[in-house]
């Protein structure tokens, strides 16, 4: 199974988050990639596959360097994004821009076409964890990446999220972490909230 499954048996309205890396101590640096509402004796489930496409450009030897474009989130194995350049006037440099596109789709395949003026590192990450490493891809040229088989799983050893309650978010850069600590959870396995916000809540995984 791909999913979490997340049980709300106390009596209020929480707030879950989902981290790839343990947030101890709680730290607003540690953003989850996931944050779940869920109500009294409820439970939901949650999908942490979320795949990413971004490029880095302006760096030829550091495939981190140089400027980032925003990642775009989506959650198929099929998926096509065009590079592009933006011009930023006659003094200055051109930027990039990543934008997904809906037209000329192959199945189970990202295709990540390079229609900019300049060269750039593009980079697909499965849960923040990077499906292969960053590629090189020349104005005029795509990179194709195949999603079946392991591919369209994380790359490396099965991985392990951690659970948290939090506070009711004003917004992805706001929150902070409530629950005494955050709980490992793996894909298939159930978590469990129990408690309450006075009292504290606890989270227990089966």
């Amino acid at each position: 199974m791909n999913s979490l499954t997340i049980t709300n048996s106390t009596t209020e309205t929480i707030y879950i988050a989902v981290f790839n890396k343990p947030n101890t101590p709680p730290s607003l640096n540690a953003q989850p990639f996931v944050i779940t509402q869920i109500p009294p004796t409820h439970k939901t489930v949650i999908t942490p596959h979320i795949y990413s496409v971004y490029v880095n450009y302006g760096d030829q030897t550091d495939p981190n360097g140089g400027k980032q474009t925003k990642p775009i989130e989506f959650y198929e194995t099929t998926a096509r994004f065009l590079v592009e350049s933006v011009p930023s006037g006659p003094a200055g440099h051109d930027t990039i821009k990543v934008t997904q596109v809906f037209n000329d789709l192959v199945l189970n395949e990202i295709h990540i076409d390079n229609e900019s003026d300049q060269g750039v590192w593009a980079h697909t990450t499965n849960s923040g964890i990077d499906i292969i490493p960053p590629q090189t891809v020349s104005p005029g040229s795509a990179l194709l990446l195949n999603m079946t088989g392991s591919q369209a799983a994380p790359a490396g050893p099965i991985p392990v999220y951690y659970l948290a309650v939090i506070s009711k978010p004003s917004g992805q850069e706001n929150y902070e972490v409530v629950s005494t600590a955050q709980v490992q959870i793996l894909l298939g396995q159930t978590g469990t909230v129990t408690g309450t916000e006075w009292t504290g809540y606890t989270i227990s995984v089966s």
